[in-house]
């Protein structure tokens, strides 16, 4: 099964964010920094790639490595990165902790209103086929598993809608 969401300027829900003592407002500002993107080839990642090419920055003068959602901030807080393309919750979870700051709504500058995809299965397809779902034998944080069926109960959808609130 796939999903939809919609990402606008009105109501950003990503954002790049930087670790102390990096400040980046233009696409130059990232040459020479290493950038963590949630998977290579992503939507984010391609989104990275064309700000910084439509800011006549070279691919060659950054460095974009994959890392996980729920990383970012403690590798950005540790000084392995410079710079994550974030999503919401987290977001807001490593702006409030100290962890990062706010710089480039990336996604907005590209085009104000974009297309977010995301994958859903459920849980016993899911846990029945790990290697191909990629899911650890125990889901750890940033992972949402939940025993929400098709329609399922008000309880569920109210749990798995907070997930995506910042």
């Amino acid at each position: 099964m796939a999903a939809a969401a919609r990402l606008t300027k009105a109501n950003p829900r990503t954002s790049l964010i930087t670790r102390e003592g990096v400040t980046v407002t233009k696409p130059q500002d990232l040459i020479g920094l290493k950038i963590a993107v949630p998977g290579l080839n992503s939507g984010f990642d391609l989104n990275l790639r064309k700000w910084l090419l439509d800011g006549n920055v070279p691919l060659d003068k950054v460095t974009i490595v994959e890392a996980p959602f729920p990383q970012m901030g403690d590798r950005l807080k540790g000084g392995q990165l410079d710079a994550a393309i974030q999503i919401e919750p987290l977001l807001s979870h490593n702006l409030q902790s100290g962890a990062a700051k706010k710089s480039v709504d990336i996604l907005s500058v590209n085009n104000p209103d974009q297309l977010g995809v995301f994958y859903l299965a459920k849980r016993d397809w899911a846990m029945a086929n790990r290697k191909r779902s990629r899911i650890p034998s125990e889901p750890r944080r940033g992972h949402y598993l939940h025993r929400a069926e098709t329609g399922g109960s008000q309880s569920d959808r109210a749990q798995i809608s907070a997930h995506g609130r910042g």
